[in-house]
């Protein structure tokens, strides 16, 4: 039972890992369009950089800017991934 188990979450895995390396834009355009959602609906796990260290990248953001700033900023991180991700998926 434990093989075969084993033998399906493999297979499964394998075809994911195919998948992704074959259309990795369109990853880049589900996490830009995340992003995005998450900035305009204040998703805490987007929006909410308190629990971070006060010093890396989010927390100065946040303190320089204020939470409005800070999700436009993140809303734009997603804007950028969206637009990439569907700029590289029709050009290649």
């Amino acid at each position: 039972m434990v093989d075969f188990t084993l033998n399906i979450i493999s297979h499964l895995l394998g075809s994911t890992s195919t998948f992704l390396r074959n259309n990795w834009s369109l990853l880049l355009v589900l996490i830009g369009f995340l992003f995005l959602l998450g900035a305009l609906f204040r998703w805490k796990w987007i929006c909410d950089p308190q629990q971070e260290d006060p010093d890396s990248w989010k927390g100065k953001t946040y303190r320089a800017v204020g939470e409005k700033g800070y999700r436009v900023v993140m809303g734009g991180l997603g804007l950028v991934m969206l637009s990439g991700g569907v700029a590289c998926w029709i050009l290649l």
